[in-house]
């Protein structure tokens, strides 16, 4: 978070995502939530769509709400045999 308030740099997020989203949340850092979420949008897959629908509604992030709502109705098959 410090490097995002010091350069306006998220491009190594990696497992810190969620982590960046919550913080964002907390100190009303628009910016970092938005490229928090638009990872978490983008790294979406059959094994961490249904947690991170979850996370969505506790952080009220409608955009990832919506990425993983898409994603779940185009993979559906894929994940009912999960």
């Amino acid at each position: 978070m410090l490097r995002y308030i010091y350069t306006d740099d998220v491009s190594d997020m990696g497992n810190m995502a969620n982590e960046l989203v919550a913080i964002a949340v907390e100190y009303g850092l628009c910016r970092l939530k938005a490229f928090a979420v638009k990872y978490l949008c983008n790294d979406l897959t059959i094994e961490n769509v249904c947690k991170r629908f979850i996370f969505s509604e506790k952080f009220s992030c409608e955009e990832l709400k919506e990425c993983c709502q898409k994603f779940i109705n185009c993979n559906s098959e894929d994940l009912k045999k999960k």
